[in-house]
C-alpha cells in the first residue's frame, strides 16, 4: 500500500471538534430537560394536579434557585396524595382505607409552617375544603373528630372507630 498516512494533527482536530460537538449536545439536552421539567410542573401544578407537578420534578438534580419550588411541589404533593388515595378507596369501594386517607389528609396542619413559608397555603387549604367536605358526605364526621380520631396513640382503637363510623355511616361490609 503506496496511500500516504493520514496527516495527524487535522486527524486530531477533527476528533476534538466531534467531541466537543457531543458535549453541547448532551448539555444542551441536560439543561433543556431540566427547565421542561419544571415548566411542565408549573403548569399541572396551576392545573391542581399536584402529585403530577412533584413527579415532573422528582429525581432532578435541583438548582439553589429552584429548591423553594421544588418543595412547593414535594409538600404539596404529600398532602394532595392523600386526598387522591380517598378517592381511588372510594371508586374501589374499599371504604375503610379511603377513610383512613382522608383523616390524614386533614391532619396536613403539621405542614402549615412549611406551606406558609413556599407560598402554597392556598393550594392546601382548597385540598382540606375538598377532604372536608367528603368527610361529612361520605362519613358523617367533621376534620375535628377525623384529628381527633388520628391522635389515637393505639392503633388497634382507631381501626376500631374507623368501623364504628363506617357502620354509622350504612359502609360496612356484612360478614355472615
Amino acid at each position: 500500500d503506496n496511500t500516504p498516512p493520514l496527516p495527524k494533527v487535522p486527524v486530531i482536530l477533527v476528533f476534538v471538534m466531534a467531541a466537543s460537538i457531543l458535549v453541547l449536545v448532551l448539555a444542551g439536552t441536560h439543561l433543556l430537560g431540566y427547565s421542561n421539567s419544571f415548566a411542565d410542573a408549573d403548569q399541572a401544578f396551576a392545573e391542581g394536579r399536584y402529585s403530577d407537578a412533584f413527579q415532573a420534578v422528582a429525581g432532578e438534580k435541583v438548582k439553589e434557585k429552584d429548591t423553594d419550588t421544588y418543595e412547593k411541589y414535594r409538600i404539596t404533593a404529600m398532602v394532595s396524595a392523600e386526598y387522591e388515595a380517598y378517592e381511588s378507596m372510594m371508586d374501589a369501594e374499599v371504604y375503610d382505607m379511603a377513610l383512613d386517607s382522608l383523616i390524614r389528609t386533614v391532619r396536613y396542619d403539621k405542614y402549615l409552617q412549611d406551606a406558609e413559608t413556599y407560598g402554597c397555603r392556598g393550594e392546601f387549604d382548597k385540598i382540606e375544603s375538598a377532604a372536608e367536605t367528603a368527610l361529612q358526605q361520605d362519613f358523617g364526621l367533621t376534620a375535628e373528630d377525623a384529628r381527633t380520631m388520628y391522635a389515637l396513640s393505639n392503633k388497634e382503637t382507631y381501626s376500631r372507630e374507623i368501623y364504628k363510623v363506617l357502620e354509622k355511616a350504612g359502609l360496612s361490609e356484612v360478614t355472615e
